[in-house]
Order: structure tokens, then C-alpha cells, then sequence
């Protein structure tokens, strides 16, 4: 996420981490339950270098997709990632999802 800015102390850094976390709040919300920030900063260390447009399309797919009342997995985040970025490594998915937009995106 944040190799789109130059610092991580700029506005525009704090303002799109804060997009990012809320979109990866959802999952907390969309079972009524309040987001615990413990887990939250795990789920941001491991997935935070996901796209904003990449993580809020796999969280949209989970909540419609995801059967249980309680929060996906990272490995199921990753799963539905990759699923939907069409390759075999997570870590690979933004780079790829990225490649297949043709219009502009925001981060």
C-alpha cells in the first residue's frame, strides 16, 4: 500500500491507510462485532500490501461467500486473493491484479 507514496508521513499515506483499514473492518462489522485493533494490525501486517480496489473486491466476494458468523481467515483472505488476481502466490496478486485494470485506480 504504501509504496505508491513517498513517505509514510505524508497525508496522503495516513488518508489511504485509512480507507484500507476500514475497508478491511467490514468483516467485523458485517457480523456485528467490533473490530479488535490487536488483530486488525495482524491482518494489516500480513496483508497490507494489497491494492485498496484488490482487498475491498476479495472482502465484497468473502461477505457474499463466507457461510459462518465470525471473520475469514488471512488464509482465507489470501485464498479468495488469488482467486480473484487469477495466480498461484498471494504476493504476486496485486502486481497482477493491477496489470489486468485498464482504467485508472486510486492506489
Amino acid at each position: 500500500m504504501n509504496e505508491m507514496f513517498d513517505q509514510e508521513n505524508s497525508s496522503a499515506w495516513h488518508d489511504a491507510r485509512i480507507e484500507w483499514l476500514k475497508i478491511l473492518s467490514r468483516l467485523w462489522f458485517a457480523i456485528g462485532r467490533e473490530p479488535d485493533p490487536r488483530q486488525i494490525a495482524i491482518y494489516e501486517q500480513a496483508l497490507g500490501y494489497l491494492p485498496l480496489g484488490l482487498l475491498e473486491e476479495t472482502i465484497n466476494e468473502l461477505l457474499f461467500r463466507h457461510r459462518y458468523n465470525n471473520i475469514p481467515t488471512i488464509a482465507e483472505i489470501a485464498e479468495m486473493t488469488k482467486q480473484i488476481a487469477g495466480v498461484g502466490d498471494v504476493r504476486q496478486a496485486g502486481e497482477a491484479w493491477l496489470a489486468k485494470r485498464t482504467f485508472a485506480w486510486r492506489f
